[in-house]
C-alpha cells in the first residue's frame, strides 16, 4: 500500500521557510534602518526563494534603498541567513518526532574561504561554533549548514546489530535479536497511520534499520525478522528490491484510518501494522516497490519509462488494477514470489523488471 505522507526532508520546504523567516525576521541585524526600509529588505528576500531570484536580481532589488555595494553585501548576508533559519525550522520539526540532527557548517570551499569561516568548515555545532555565530558568520558571509545524524562517540560499540545471515538454527536466530534488542537505542515517534506516539528500540539488521515497538512480544518481533531472513535466502537475487527500504518500523498499532491495512511504503521507510496473520516477507518486497519507485521516479506512481514499456497489457492481479502505483509494486514483488505467473500473465512486466534486476 503506498503511502504518499511518507517522505524525507522535502527541501522545498525549507525554501518556503526560509522565505517565511525573511518576511517575518529579515533585516532585523541591518544596522541604521528604518522600520519600512527592515520590512522592504525582509520581503525582498522572501522573494528570493518564492520568485528563484538570483543573488543579482535581488541586489538589483536593494539598489532602489541602498548604494550598490551595500545592496549586494545585504543581498548576500541576509540569504545566507534566512537560508539557515529555514533549515533549521525543518530540523527542529524532525526533532519534534524523535529525530535528533546535528548542525555541521558549510563553506563554499574555494579560494576565498575568509579566515573566520574557513576553521568552522565540516564542524558540527558546539566545536567552535555556537548557533549564534551564524551563517552567516559576518557581513558578505556565503556558508550554509547542513544537518546529519550524529556520529557514535569514538570509541564507542556498536552492539545493537543483528547477524542472522550465516544462523542455521533459529534458536540462534532468536537469540542474536533479543541481545539486539536489549542494547538498542530508544526511540519515539509517531507514524502515519499511527493514532498515537509510541517507544521504539532500534536495531541493525542487514541493510536496514529495524525499529520494533517496545509494546510488541518479543517473540512477534523475532518472527517477522526471522521471516525477512526467509524471504532473503529463499529468493534469489530479492536484495536488489528489498534494499530500495532503509528503515523498517514494527508498530503494535493498526492503520488509524486504512482498515485491515499490512504495511505502507514510501521513500525507503516501510510501516508493518500489528498483524497476527501476513506474509512480512511477501508484505515487505510489494512496499519495497513502492520505494523502488520512488528512487527511480521521485514519485509513488512510475514514470513514462514503465508505463511505455508495458502499454497494452493488463496489470497482473486485481490488486495491482487500484492504479498505476499499486500496479508496479505488485509486479515487482511478483517478479520474486511469483515468477513464473507473472511471465505467464504479464511478460511485458516481467521483461521490465528483468532488465532492472538482471534476472
Amino acid at each position: 500500500m503506498a503511502d504518499p505522507k511518507i517522505t524525507g526532508v522535502d527541501w522545498d520546504l525549507v525554501n518556503k521557510d526560509a522565505a517565511n523567516w525573511a518576511r517575518d525576521h529579515g533585516g532585523k541585524l541591518v544596522k541604521d534602518i528604518s522600520t519600512t526600509t527592515r520590512r522592504r529588505v525582509g520581503n525582498s528576500v522572501a522573494n528570493f526563494y518564492e520568485e528563484g531570484l538570483t543573488i543579482g536580481d535581488l541586489g538589483n532589488r536593494l539598489g532602489s534603498i541602498y548604494s550598490p555595494q551595500r545592496a549586494e553585501m545585504i543581498a548576500i548576508t541576509e540569504v545566507t541567513r534566512a537560508a539557515a533559519e529555514g533549515e533549521r525550522a525543518i530540523a527542529k520539526e524532525l526533532a519534534k518526532d524523535g529525530i535528533i540532527m546535528v548542525e555541521i557548517w558549510e563553506t563554499r570551499n574555494d579560494g576565498i574561504v575568509c579566515s573566520i569561516c574557513e576553521p568552522r568548515q565540516g564542524k558540527q555545532q558546539g566545536d567552535g561554533w555556537t548557533e549564534s555565530d551564524g551563517p552567516p558568520g559576518h557581513p558578505n558571509c556565503r556558508c550554509n549548514i547542513r544537518h546529519e545524524f550524529p556520529k557514535p562517540k569514538e570509541g564507542a560499540l556498536v552492539t545493537n546489530i543483528v547477524d542472522i545471515s550465516q544462523a542455521t538454527d533459529i534458536d540462534i536466530a532468536r537469540s542474536s535479536i533479543d541481545n539486539a534488542l536489549d542494547s538498542g537505542n530508544q526511540v519515539t515517534k509517531k507514524l502515519h497511520g499511527m493514532s498515537s506516539s509510541e517507544s521504539f528500540t532500534q536495531i541493525e539488521y542487514r541493510d536496514w534499520s529495524v525499529y520494533s515497538s517496545n509494546n510488541l512480544d518479543r517473540g512477534y518481533i523475532q518472527d517477522r525478522i526471522i521471516s525477512l531472513e526467509q524471504g532473503y535466502r529463499g529468493h534469489e537475487g530479492i536484495g536488489n528490491l528489498y534494499n530500495q527500504t532503509s528503515e523498517i518500523w514494527l508498530t503494535s498499532q493498526q492503520h488509524s484510518t486504512i482498515a485491515g491495512a499490512n504495511a505502507t511504503g514510501g521513500n525507503g521507510v516501510v510501516v508493518l501494522y500489528k498483524r497476527d496473520f501476513i506474509d512480512v516477507a511477501k508484505t515487505l518486497a510489494h512496499e519495497s516497490g513502492h520505494n523502488l519507485s520512488t528512487n527511480l521516479f521521485q514519485s509513488l506512481s512510475p514514470g513514462d519509462d514503465y508505463l511505455g514499456a508495458v502499454v497494452g497489457e493488463k496489470a497482473p492481479t486485481s490488486y495491482a488494477l487500484t492504479n498505476s502505483a499499486e500496479d508496479f509494486a505488485e509486479s515487482a514483488y511478483m517478479y520474486f514470489f511469483e515468477n513464473e505467473r507473472l511471465l505467464r500473465t504479464a511478460p511485458k512486466r516481467f521483461n521490465y523488471f528483468g532488465g532492472l534486476f538482471g534476472k
